[in-house]
């Protein structure tokens, strides 16, 4: 059944580019279909936990069927077909990652300022700016001498 239901979903998406990118982020985010299908809390035969959004940005768990068409249109309205440990475990993930470039930004006092890279080269011709020297004489010679 489970099976059954990822392949209509499937379906759905290569019929649908709305739905395609729904699915598409959803699996980014958490992982194959399928595999979370089958990780759920079941209620009944084709009922299970699925998470619902809340208005304040997180997840509860709700029965849900998840019959294909019906968990088709679950997807689309926000809900997540997780159970809910594997929706814990992805936040505390988050979590530590925040947590972990706070860290890493306080211990790399200047990598905040040398993300975005300053070009102090400037070509006098054109106006176009580069990181290097090397590049900006690269410039030069690949676009003005060979027309000059």
């Amino acid at each position: 059944m489970l099976e059954q239901a990822t392949a209509s979903i499937r379906d759905k998406a290569r019929g649908n580019a709305k739905f395609a990118e729904i699915l598409g982020e959803f699996e980014r985010r958490f992982g194959d279909l399928e595999g979370n299908l089958k990780r759920l809390d079941f209620v009944s035969a084709d009922s299970a936990y699925l998470l619902q959004p809340q208005k304040d940005g997180s997840y509860e768990p709700v029965v849900r069927n998840i019959r294909p068409g019906q968990l088709a249109t679950a997807l689309e309205r926000g809900f997540l077909p997780l159970a809910h440990a594997v929706y814990m475990s992805a936040l505390e993930t988050l979590e530590v990652r925040k947590n972990s470039s706070e860290s890493d930004d306080e211990t790399q006092a200047g990598s905040q300022t040398s993300k975005p890279k300053a070009r102090p080269f400037k070509c006098d011709q054109c106006g176009t700016s580069t990181t290097t020297k090397r590049r900006l004489n690269t410039h030069v010679e690949n676009k003005h001498s060979g027309g000059s």
